[in-house]
C-alpha cells in the first residue's frame, strides 16, 4: 500500500488538484474549528509540494521576511 504522501509526490496533477481543493475549502470555512481543519490540510499539501520542488521552510521564511522590508 502506498502512503498518501507518496501518492501525491508521484502525481503532480493530483497534488495541484488537492491544493486547489483545499484552498477553496479554506475560503468556505465558516467556523474557527473548520477553518483550522482546512488550513491544516492546505498546509500539509503545500508542504508536500515544497518537498516535491526541493523548497525548504527556510526559503519560505526568508521570502516572507524580505517582503516586509
Amino acid at each position: 500500500m502506498t502512503s498518501w504522501t507518496a501518492r501525491l509526490l508521484g502525481d503532480p496533477a493530483l497534488l495541484r488538484e488537492k491544493i486547489l481543493e483545499e484552498a477553496a475549502e479554506v475560503c468556505e470555512a465558516e467556523t474557527r474549528s473548520h477553518l483550522t481543519w482546512e488550513l491544516a490540510d492546505l498546509l500539509y499539501h503545500a508542504m508536500v509540494l515544497m518537498e516535491n520542488r526541493g523548497i525548504g521552510i527556510r526559503e519560505i521564511e526568508a521570502e516572507l521576511r524580505g517582503r516586509h522590508r
